[in-house]
């Protein structure tokens, strides 16, 4: 599991490289300081049981990449925590590798960890962004105003997202390859657009076929909490009369080509197919050729219930109007295909589509019970 955090560098931190200890002045710590508050109640906070195990002594494998857009420097450090330590520490030994390339760091500018690991971290990619670079400067600013007066914060995906967009980066900056999740829950599912964006950062992040496989159990586990949710949102709805019967239609047949039928009060009968993300709206919805077929279907309205920005156990909704006229425009375009050719699925920007109005969602009940 991948943790975000952000970092406001300190004049001791910067100890960490060789450069800075021998001409910052500024004492003799040789690590970067790892905020308790944030990296263990926050991003690990059973790390304490492993560390007793383990002599609070955490091998990582480390990618520093930056500042200024610098590529990966691989290294073996340690995260640890001696006896006097208030927090844990990035140790090990000092940066040594390409001094000149560090110089630019001063105090107050950001470093961004991603680390891996569920108990505790295993590995570390390290973006460090510094205000004195041009090719990090409307990165600095972003961050700085996302953190404000805190010395260390988690931040989420979509959060780094919206700063990596709204300093308008370009794909080869390494912020764009330290937070991957919505370009591999697409890749995950067969989003063509997202692979070929992932494959333009390999300069910057590559990803293993590990990863990618995750990203595929992610993207399974994202889809059954948006039905979840789903399915507490229509109870809801029928203890309100607002729907007369519906059936989680999918939790008894899973190739079914939707997820549940329902029948609003005073209503026919009608399909819905759950798309969950845990990222934006516009994040891309992809349907199989079954589910698109069935769209086609006039007789029986087919709406798709969009469920994304899912966060523990909020999340939001918007309903498709029912997608009849939009299968009947691309059906016919997919039988123009050679004989013995087909395809299987097609992605879909979700706001070529109509949708109603946004829902706010919330799990009552613990995800998975009866």
């Amino acid at each position: 599991m991948k943790k975000i955090a952000l970092k406001r560098l300190t004049k001791s931190d910067l100890t960490f490289f060789i450069w800075h200890f021998q001409n910052g002045n500024a004492g003799n710590q040789k690590a970067i300081n790892l905020n308790a508050d944030v990296f263990v109640e926050l991003l690990f906070p059973k790390i304490h049981d492993e560390a007793a195990r383990r002599g609070d002594r955490f091998p990582v494998d480390l990618d520093i990449f930056g500042p200024g857009g610098c590529s990966a420097l691989n290294l073996q450090r340690k995260i640890v925590k001696g006896e006097s330590y208030k927090n844990w520490r990035l140790n090990g030994e000092f940066v040594r590798d390409d001094e000149q390339r560090f110089q630019v760091l001063q105090e107050g500018d950001f470093a961004v960890f991603e680390f891996e690991g569920d108990v505790a971290p295993f590995a570390a990619r390290l973006v460090l962004v510094a205000k004195g670079s041009s090719v990090d400067s409307a990165a600095h600013a972003e961050l700085n105003a996302w953190l404000g007066k805190r010395r260390m914060a988690q931040i989420k995906s979509a959060q780094l997202d919206a700063i990596v967009v709204a300093a308008k980066l370009a794909d080869s900056h390494p912020l764009n390859g330290i937070n991957l999740q919505s370009e591999l829950e697409d890749a995950a599912q067969g989003g063509l657009e997202a692979a070929m964006r992932l494959f333009k950062r390999s300069k910057v992040r590559k990803v293993s076929k590990t990863e990618l496989k995750a990203a595929r159990n992610q993207a399974d586990e994202t889809g059954a909490i948006g039905e979840e949710f789903v399915n507490e949102w229509l109870t809801g709805e029928q203890a309100s009369g607002n729907v007369d019967c519906f059936e989680w239609v999918s939790r008894e047949n899973a190739v079914a080509p939707f997820d549940f039928t329902l029948k609003p009060a005073g209503g026919e009968l009608e399909r819905l197919d759950v798309k969950a993300t845990t990222g934006p709206f516009h994040n891309a919805i992809h349907m199989s050729i079954n589910e698109l077929l069935h769209c086609a279907d006039e007789s029986v309205p087919y709406r798709v219930y969009r469920v994304f920005a899912i966060d523990g156990r909020n999340a939001k909704m918007r309903v498709s109007e029912p997608l009849a006229s939009f299968a009947a425009s691309v059906v016919p375009i997919l039988e123009q295909l050679p004989t013995g050719v087909t395809a299987d699925g097609i992605s879909i920007d979700p706001r070529k589509l109509a949708f109603g109005q946004e829902f706010q969602l919330a799990m009552n009940s613990d995800y998975g019970d009866e």
